[in-house]
């Protein structure tokens, strides 16, 4: 599952240029990274992982907050763009980062819609992604870039159990913050 969520998260940046049993019972605590740059509360302890890509803006490096479990995944992965990618059209540099991630894993029955996350203007996609084993992914994800960070919010799940993740999902993604 790990190799799938780094995949998803490489892709919807790339693209244009699993915690607790789904209740109310999960207890989310407050997460910042040591850069103090935003909190979001996971329910537990994310790990940081590292990693370069290329892509058409060039070399970048993309730092991933996961915390995972058997069906549930919770992520937040920023990437500093290149400023120079802040003069075209933010709108569609972000509808671009969302296809990208749909059309590179094989997604189906993509959404997009515009939403503000702490704000900011973003998006919001979900789509179905298929397994290696034949599984189907329900992915849920907030793009929004903010100065020249791309930052990717994102619940990853079984697709027959999405209505089941749905409050823990709604609790994560509301708790973003951006702090610096």
């Amino acid at each position: 599952m790990k190799r799938i969520i780094t995949m998803f998260m490489l892709v919807c940046l790339l693209g244009s240029m699993m915690v607790g049993c789904g209740t109310s019972e999960v207890t989310f605590k407050t997460f910042t990274p040591e850069d103090n740059s935003f909190s979001v509360d996971f329910p537990g302890e994310p790990k940081l992982d590292t990693k370069p890509v290329s892509g058409l803006a060039g070399k970048m490096t993309i730092e991933l907050f996961t915390l995972e479990e058997k069906s549930i995944a919770y992520n937040v992965g920023r990437t500093e763009i290149p400023k120079e990618l802040l003069n075209q059209d933010l709108d569609a540099l972000m509808t671009s980062v969302c296809n990208g991630a749909v059309s590179s894993t094989g997604g189906t029955n993509s959404k997009i819609e515009e939403i503000t996350v702490d704000g900011h203007a973003g998006k919001y996609l979900t789509y179905n992604a298929p397994t290696p084993e034949g599984k189907t992914l329900k992915i849920h994800e907030h793009v929004v870039l903010i100065d020249n960070i791309i930052y990717e919010i994102q619940v990853i799940n079984d697709n027959d159990d999405d209505d089941k993740y749905k409050e823990n999902r709604e609790k994560f993604f509301s708790s973003f913050k951006v702090t610096k």
